[in-house]
């Protein structure tokens, strides 16, 4: 598996020093050097297990994350032209030809017609919320539950091209006369009156998207309500379109697009090392899947990004996370930098002077740092308090090395002058003190009434010369 990043086509823009900088995604490609079957890839689903089954021109495969298994002995009769994955494990694969197969243990079995012989002239098959089985051929619609057969009132149409199931019933159906809803009473309406949609999509009540052709380009609408809008067309012919939070990702034969509300349309090609576009999959736990002509890309979450020095980092040898209200704090060899959302989707504001060693943020949520300015010999412990820090000055002192929290809410602190700590609040840190054997120097203290000794983890009992 070879993690390479995408050149400039795939982009986040954000704010460095001050300037805007280009990001860059990161994502994998899985081809035959992983054990991936000849490529392209037709289809792509995820079961109810984890696992993503593809479409490839071998036959069916699984990947369980680390590897890939083929699993019929014999591919289809023609191309797997889709991958169905039902909520209780069932995956089925309908092909070029229009042959409907359910997978089995090492082979592709054909699916039962109503009438028992095996379902053929499938022309669009989906499973839905309910885990209904809905298949369309011949100008009929078929919907399976529980095992029985049931034919439903069909839109008008002599071709249909893809069912999308509804939650909470009903499904839109996208045919040769265009996109309609059909209602759970059977009646039906029409939502766009394009003939060639190859994918639907639904956001939420009354609320659905429709991936077309438009003469050469795939276009992209959204139907909310009554209403119709625009979001934009892509160049080259429509695959599959899929959803992530805000983002909208649409694959056309050549290209990836992502649509983001209030931007532009960010699109990835050839010129940009995308070898096709292809089937989309976004997994449970967020991933995109592309399965182009060269084999299966990978991003670990579609908007995943490679920062580096590049990017304004004081360094690309980054060391410890401290997650905090402001964001998130990476501390590097040379200093610290803080990653925000602001204005663009990142802000990024470097600190070449604060180093932070692992887990220093208190029961608070208050980052503790250090200050080491070399060139004017300046240094201090910086306590991060809303978006500013209160310096604590200590002689001698150089560097935090690491902390750990105390049972109280305050923090240990090792550095090059030995043990600090802070307390609950905050404030001033108090040095530690140690004896030759390395334990702490205790204050000697009565035992309480009740048998309950002092804490003696308390900074406030410790000083010099005591044992």
């Amino acid at each position: 598996m070879r993690f390479r990043p995408l050149p400039v086509g795939l982009i986040l823009a954000m704010v460095a020093a001050g300037e805007a900088e280009a990001i860059r995604p990161v994502h994998r490609m899985l081809d035959a050097d992983d054990g991936l079957p000849p490529a392209p890839l037709f289809g792509i689903g995820q079961d109810a297990a984890g696992f993503i089954w593809l479409g490839t021109l071998a036959g069916v495969a699984r990947y369980d994350g680390i590897r890939f298994r083929s699993w019929s002995e014999r591919a289809p009769r023609d191309r797997p032209h889709r991958i169905l994955a039902g909520s209780d494990g069932e995956v089925l694969v309908l092909d070029q030809s229009g042959a409907l197969l359910r997978v089995a243990q090492r082979s592709l079995e054909p699916v039962a017609a109503p009438d028992g012989s095996a379902l053929v002239d499938v022309e669009a098959a989906a499973f839905g919320p309910d885990g209904a089985l809905w298949v369309a051929r011949a100008g009929t619609l078929l919907v399976r539950r529980a095992g029985a057969w049931f034919e439903t009132p069909a839109p008008p149409g002599t071709r249909f091209y893809e069912i999308a199931p509804l939650e909470p019933g009903g499904a839109l159906v996208a045919a040769d006369t265009g996109v309609h809803k059909l209602h759970r009473d059977g009646t039906t309406t029409l939502l766009d009156p394009s003939p060639r949609a190859v994918r639907m999509l639904q956001l939420g009540d009354e609320e659905y998207l429709i991936l077309s052709w438009e003469g050469t380009n795939a276009r992209l609408v959204e139907v909310s309500r009554g209403e119709r809008v625009e979001h934009g067309e892509v160049s080259g012919r429509p695959i599959d379109l899929a959803r992530r939070g805000k983002t909208l990702w649409v694959a056309t034969d050549r290209y990836l697009a992502a649509f983001r509300p209030g931007e532009a349309p960010e699109i990835t090609g050839p010129e940009d090392g995308l070898p096709s576009g292809g089937p989309l999959l976004v997994d449970r736990e967020g991933s995109l899947w592309l399965g182009s002509f060269a084999g299966l890309l990978h991003f670990p979450e579609p908007d995943t990004i490679l920062l580096n020095d590049e990017d304004g980092l004081p360094s690309s040898h980054t060391r410890h996370f401290h997650r905090t209200h402001e964001g998130i704090w990476l501390s590097t060899w040379q200093g610290a930098a803080l990653i925000s959302d602001g204005p663009q989707p990142i802000v990024l504001e470097s600190e070449p002077t604060r180093f932070i060693g692992p887990d220093c943020v208190d029961a608070r949520g208050v980052l503790w740092s250090g200050r080491a300015d070399w060139h004017p010999m300046e240094f201090a412990i910086l306590e991060r308090l809303g978006r500013g820090d209160v310096e604590h000055g200590i002689d001698a002192f150089r560097r935090i090395f690491g902390c750990a929290a105390a049972h109280d809410g305050g923090l240990w602190m090792a550095t090059n002058l030995g043990i600090l700590r802070s307390g609950p609040s905050g404030g001033r840190p108090i040095r530690i003190y140690l004896h030759s054997r390395h334990r702490v120097r205790l204050e000697r203290h009565p035992l309480r009434r009740g048998g309950q000794g002092i804490d003696r983890g308390d900074p406030r009992h410790h000083r010099p010369g005591d044992r």
